[in-house]
């Protein structure tokens, strides 16, 4: 059961940070939800981990491909269908930028 480590007002400030809208119902179901989380980090914060087992195996490992270096596309090609570009960069439309001061 969620213990209520976290509140509405709290889910609706990070909400906000990561311009996010929500309702207040849906603060409160969110809230549980990261209740639960955070419950199990507890439960996790339980776990032995003094004699942690090995998981490393990257010596076992043997059908990887080799890193090689390759071509890279030139700016001007990788730009080139861009909606908008400037100076070979990409320019993203003004409201996929989040501004925290506006509401």
């Amino acid at each position: 059961m969620a213990s209520g480590l976290i509140s509405r007002e709290q889910v609706l400030q990070v909400a906000r940070l990561a311009c996010l809208e929500l309702t207040h119902a849906e603060a409160d179901e969110m809230a549980v939800q990261l209740g639960f989380i955070l419950d199990y980090f507890g439960v996790l914060d339980g776990v032995n981990l003094s004699a942690p087992c090995s998981t490393d195996n990257s010596e076992q490992v043997s059908n990887l491909r080799p890193d090689q270096v390759g071509e890279s596309l030139e700016a001007e090609v990788a730009t080139a269908q861009a909606a908008q570009a400037n100076e070979n960069l990409f320019v993203i439309h003004d409201s996929l930028i989040c501004r925290h001061g506006d509401s």
